[in-house]
């Protein structure tokens, strides 16, 4: 019988193990290159975006100069030889940016993107780009973040023409201090960055909190509800980035983000939780508990505030909702705000949360003007540089070609008529050169811009130099009542006129705001519109002429 060649069973079992151990050596390594590669792509196309945007912001083609904002720029609207619509992880781009900002020499340059994947990059200073910023499983990047001190924020539009959109409320009058009076109230506690509480293992990690890594919950040791503070007001703020309440340790129904108390045996305070499906507001004080509930997937930001003893509430920066008067309040307690977890009766941690946080902020001191809440649209801009020549008393210059050769900017906007009286407004300009020695001959006063408020002590509002004292005043008078902040001439590079809430404020140099004029009872309305570099006398004739150069000239009303 001849033998037929041939595999035993054996031998095909040796050959399929041999083969099944080789690629399960092989795959992960194989997929580490691939997603190691993919990175590396990701990010040599990262840099070749920035390079664009760094082309174009110094081509001079776009307004990115003020000092004030945070510019986000469509990564969409810059060429590249490898962009597109789909990122190297293959997903649809959901978010992409370059962010820029000017510091009065150079543009500094960040990037912050978010694709169909879940793959993105939290805003990364381009000189800090690596592979090792690249992250997974995001299900959103922050947004409206802005760089350093600055309080303003554009977006430009995808249609890449220049046109922007811009978020500029007016809670960030300067710098985060609108919230309080610069003078008496503090910073109390700080978070810059992502802090991560990770509810598998219950501890504190992320470069926004490294003082707390590895702890189970940061106590920020404020006591807000201790006979000291009980009187003061208060302000508490943060942004969620991502929350995951699917992965709590097992059998936690809540998880905790944010208690001061009112946790084991309902004591009196304040609780922000998590269950499964919704976010909880929980407070109980004086014995009377008030809860409020919200989707978790719907919320992006917390606002917690104490006004005058009374305590308020915003979700992702909605108008506020009044959480409890306090003004009875007399149960004290001296326990500390807790972030990411809360004490149990033995002081342990329980109710990890597994979230990630960004820009905590809690501030304490005298709130002024807490409640401002209104958020302005631009109506008047001119972004370039408009010479208002004093010795010929005529307009020129790039940024004002549509009113070149006339005697002052008529912005057409009635900020004091029936339609337009009770809404906030900002009127801002920087000041780039100015020379009054060079004013018409005799002339008391140089207007820079005025609604009104001219000829006999007329109602309105209006910003001009003092010749004589040499100072530059805003100066307002309503219902008879007449008030003015100065500064010297010599010091004033921009300057704000605010009014919020029917409260008329001014600023110079985005420093403290000084309140002038109370318009809640204001009755004198009048139809004259805003006028820049010049005021019209009784006859309509223009008169005043202002020998200096403004720039970013803008008007926003809620």
């Amino acid at each position: 019988m001849k033998k037929e060649n041939g595999f035993t069973l054996i031998e095909l079992l040796a050959v399929i193990i041999i083969i099944g151990v080789v690629m399960l050596i092989a795959i992960p390594s194989v997929s580490r290159y691939i997603n190691n590669s993919r990175k590396n792509s990701y990010i040599n196309n990262v840099k070749e975006i920035v390079s664009g945007m760094v082309a174009l912001a110094n081509s001079g083609e776009l307004d990115v100069y003020d000092l004030d904002t945070t510019y986000y720029y469509p990564a969409s609207c810059i060429r590249t030889e490898t962009g597109g619509n789909t990122s190297a992880f293959g997903g649809e781009w959901l978010s992409q940016y370059v962010v820029l900002t000017y510091t009065g020499e150079e543009f500094d340059y960040y990037y912050t993107a978010l694709d169909s994947t879940k793959n993105g990059m939290y805003i990364t200073n381009n000189k800090l780009l690596s592979t090792d910023h690249i992250l997974g499983g995001l299900d959103k990047l922050p947004i409206d973040i802005c760089i350093g001190d600055r309080d303003r924020i554009v977006y430009f539009n995808e249609s890449c023409d220049g046109s922007y959109r811009e978020t500029y409320n007016v809670r960030h009058l300067v710098k985060d201090k609108s919230y309080y009076d610069p003078e008496t109230a503090t910073d109390l506690f700080q978070i810059r960055g992502l802090c991560k509480f990770n509810g598998k293992n219950g501890i504190v990690e992320g470069d926004g909190c490294i003082d707390y890594n590895g702890d189970k919950f940061i106590d920020t040791e404020l006591k807000l509800f201790s006979e000291k503070n009980a009187k003061k007001d208060f302000y508490i703020y943060f942004d969620i980035v991502k929350m995951e309440p699917a992965d709590q340790d097992t059998g936690v129904t809540q998880a905790t983000l944010l208690a001061n108390k009112l946790e084991k045996g309902q004591y009196p305070g304040f609780c922000f939780r998590f269950a499964t499906d919704r976010l909880e507001f929980t407070q109980k004080i004086q014995g009377k508990k008030i809860s409020n509930t919200y989707p978790i997937g719907g919320v992006h930001s917390l606002k917690l505030f104490r006004k005058d003893r009374v305590l308020y509430y915003s979700i992702n920066g909605e108008p506020l909702h009044i959480f409890q008067d306090t003004n009875n309040f007399t149960d004290y307690f001296d326990s500390t705000l807790y972030i990411g977890a809360a004490q149990d009766g033995n002081g342990n941690p329980f109710r990890h949360v597994n979230a990630t946080i960004s820009n905590l902020v809690v501030k304490m001191g005298d709130i002024d003007d807490l409640l401002i809440d209104s958020q302005l649209h631009t109506i008047f801009h001119l972004p370039g540089a408009c010479k208002f020549n004093g010795s010929n008393g005529v307009l020129e210059g790039e940024g004002c070609e549509q009113f070149q050769g006339q005697k002052y900017i008529d912005t057409g906007i009635k900020l004091f008529d029936s339609q337009n009286y009770k809404k906030d407004f900002a009127i801002s300009f920087n000041i780039d050169e100015f020379n009054p020695s060079n004013q018409e001959p005799d002339t008391e006063h140089n207007t820079f811009f005025s609604t009104k408020a001219e000829i006999s002590k007329t109602t309105g509002v209006k910003v001009r130099l003092d010749n004589a004292k040499k100072n530059i005043e805003t100066k307002t008078l309503f219902n008879n009542v007449g008030k003015s902040s100065t500064k010297d001439y010599k010091t004033v590079k921009t300057v704000k006129v605010y009014r919020v809430d029917g409260i008329l404020y001014t600023m110079y140099n985005n420093g403290t705001l000084t309140k002038l004029n109370d318009l809640t009872s204001f009755s004198n309305l009048f139809d004259d519109t805003l006028l820049f570099g010049a005021s019209k006398d009784e006859n309509g004739i223009p008169f005043r002429f202002l020998n200096a150069t403004l720039s970013n000239i803008k008007v926003q009303i809620s």
